[in-house]
């Protein structure tokens, strides 16, 4: 058989294909392989895995949405919110098989010298990639994997933690940095040793979002940086908006200034303030808020999520089937498992 290693075929007069019987043909074969079934009477391409028919096929929409990084600890950084992937436009053919796998949200600190984690990456095949936000930074600067009060980079990153070392501003104190085109850098955290500091209380900077970053704190005792804005999509017929990021803490307790970034960032908790709504929003993969209390953990990030959408009844399978306005979805929510779709 000869080997044709083209995505189309563009023929003005005649082409005689290479013509196998279903159970006969090839096992091994290139990916663009393309040969004629004569018992389902229909050119068939090999797709790396099974012969599909080579004019079956049709376009998704795919969204993916990586897990929200944890909250930071005592006056620590909002976790960064998980990375936002939409594709407007993608290809499949029929029968073939794609990997889809969607990442849980970071644990936020448990306690003082505690670190914070990033979320877990969400991916749908080979091309469709979002990483784990970053998680919070926190006040304590002595290792034990804190950080030395840095947010960590992510799909976004996450804030700074308010500290008090004198060579962390630079180096520490800064937001994590996100992944361009899926989320935004955490905010910077206020200390000591920040310029301008006059004392007024140490402060966490918020968690970056996927469409702005995290707030800085600022010199106040509520003054922890308000969680980046997560990104509106449309999949399908349907609107929502992912990947807020958490809000750093300040010392006093909670205010507008650190609330989570709309897309399910948790808000950050003061020193007496309540610790309610900390935790990233599941399916939106927002990132967890920074908590000043040393009897209370920080926000975990909320796990992410898979949406994969057509137009007309349904053709694929995987994930929750469900169908409004015209349109098919699958929804993959968060079970620590490789699952797939099949097109």
């Amino acid at each position: 058989m000869s080997n044709l290693n083209v995505g189309k075929v563009f023929v003005s007069s005649g082409l005689t294909l290479a013509s196998y019987s279903t159970a006969s043909l090839p096992a091994s074969a290139n990916v663009g392989d393309v040969v004629f079934d004569t018992t389902a009477n229909t050119v068939k391409v090999y797709n790396g895995s099974i012969w599909a028919s080579g004019s079956s096929g049709y376009e998704l929409q795919v969204l993916v949405v990586a897990g929200g990084g944890g909250g930071g600890h005592q006056v620590g950084g909002g976790g960064g919110a998980g990375g936002v992937l939409y594709d407007s436009s993608f290809f499949v053919s029929t029968g073939t098989k794609y990997g889809v796998y969607v990442g849980a949200g970071g644990n936020g600190a448990l306690g003082t010298n505690y670190p914070s984690y990033n979320g877990e990456d969400s991916w749908f095949g080979d091309f469709h990639v979002a990483r784990g936000g970053g998680g919070g930074g926190n006040h304590n600067v002595n290792g034990n994997g804190c950080n030395y009060g840095r947010g960590l980079p992510g799909g976004s990153g996450g804030g700074g933690g308010g500290t008090n070392n004198s060579n962390i501003w630079y180096n520490a104190a800064r937001g994590g940095h996100g992944v361009p085109g899926t989320g935004y850098s955490g905010g910077a955290g206020w200390g000591n040793y920040t310029p301008g500091f006059s004392g007024n209380g140490w402060a966490g900077g918020g968690g970056g979002g996927a469409s702005g970053p995290g707030a800085n704190a600022t010199n106040n005792p509520n003054g922890g940086g308000q969680g980046g804005a997560g990104r509106s999509i449309t999949i399908g017929g349907s609107t929502a908006t992912y990947g807020g990021g958490g809000g750093g803490c300040g010392e006093s307790p909670q205010g507008t200034l650190n609330n989570g970034g709309a897309g399910g960032g948790g808000r950050g908790a003061g020193n007496s303030g309540s610790v309610t709504d900390r935790d990233g929003s599941d399916g939106l993969g927002g990132g967890g808020g920074g908590v000043r209390d040393p009897g209370n953990r920080a926000g975990h990030g909320g796990n992410g999520r898979i949406i994969i959408a057509y137009a007309g009844g349904q053709r694929g399978s995987g994930g929750s089937y469900t169908s409004s306005g015209g349109w098919s979805y699958h929804t993959y929510n968060y079970t620590g498992s490789l699952t797939t779709y099949t097109a």
